[in-house]
């Protein structure tokens, strides 16, 4: 499951950059897409995939949290590769709003695209969090004083 998971990841933040690309949309934004929010995502995804592993191999249990927030990281990034606009040939067009489209359908595309991609980015970032935590040892009771507060150290 995190494999699928880390790949599914990876192919979104590849749609997120080249996803325009075979509708005839590539424009000159496509590299600050793929540089400032697909390379991010991706890079989050991956990590998030690793630190699923260091759980698993501590025997620690993954979070619910990782496994819901992944999908929903994934849906919004799905949603932001089909509604960001590029610019081609000095008009703007995205996959849901073509070129030549209804003016009314390209602003609303223009419109959803920014949400999407700030929250694919965060929920893809509290995923790899609660992957992080799942991952940590236990914490020992290092100051135990038997059942007595731990002297100040300027007393």
């Amino acid at each position: 499951m995190r494999h699928l998971a880390a790949v599914i990841g990876v192919a979104l933040a590849g749609a997120i950059a080249f996803g325009r690309i075979p509708f005839g949309l590539q424009g000159e934004r496509w590299l600050w897409f793929a540089l400032g929010i697909a390379l991010p995502y991706a890079v989050l995804a991956v990590l998030t995939w690793q630190r699923i592993g260091v759980a698993i191999r501590r025997g620690r249990a993954i979070k619910r949290a990782v496994w819901v927030l992944q999908p929903l990281a994934w849906v919004s990034a799905l949603g932001f590769a089909l509604t960001v606009p590029d610019e081609v040939a000095g008009e703007s067009g995205s996959i849901i709003a073509p070129i030549g489209a209804d003016p009314v359908l390209l602003e609303m595309s223009v419109a959803l695209c920014n949400p999407f991609a700030v929250i694919a980015l965060f929920l893809m970032g509290c995923a790899w969090g609660f992957a992080f935590a799942s991952g940590l040892e236990p914490r020992t009771e290092d100051d135990d004083y038997g059942g007595q507060m731990m002297p100040h150290p300027l007393a």
